[in-house]
C-alpha cells in the first residue's frame, strides 16, 4: 500500500506544480488554499490515533490516505487538462 500511495502522492505533486505553473500569479492563492484546505481535511477525515486504535484502524487510515491522494491527483491532472 505504502507504494501505491507513493506513486499517487507523486502524481498529485506533480500535477499541483504543473497547475501552478499554468497560472498568472494572482489565480494561484485559491489553487494554494484550495490544496492546504484538502491536505488539512484528508488528516483530520485519515487519522490514526495509535494510543487507542489497533493495527486494523491504522491499515484503514493508510488505504483512506492512498485514496484520498489519488483522487485529489485525478482532480488536479483534469484542471491541468482544463488549462491547456
Amino acid at each position: 500500500m505504502e507504494a501505491e500511495y507513493q506513486f499517487h502522492n507523486d502524481r498529485m505533486h506533480a500535477a499541483y506544480r504543473a497547475l501552478i505553473a499554468s497560472e498568472d500569479v494572482s489565480s494561484r492563492k485559491p489553487i494554494k488554499l484550495s490544496q492546504q484546505n484538502w491536505l488539512s481535511r484528508t488528516e483530520k477525515e485519515c487519522a490514526w490515533d495509535a494510543q487507542h486504535e489497533g493495527q486494523a484502524q491504522r491499515l484503514e487510515a493508510e488505504y483512506c490516505n492512498m485514496r484520498n491522494t489519488a483522487k485529489r491527483a485525478n482532480e488536479l491532472e483534469r484542471r491541468i487538462g482544463a488549462v491547456k
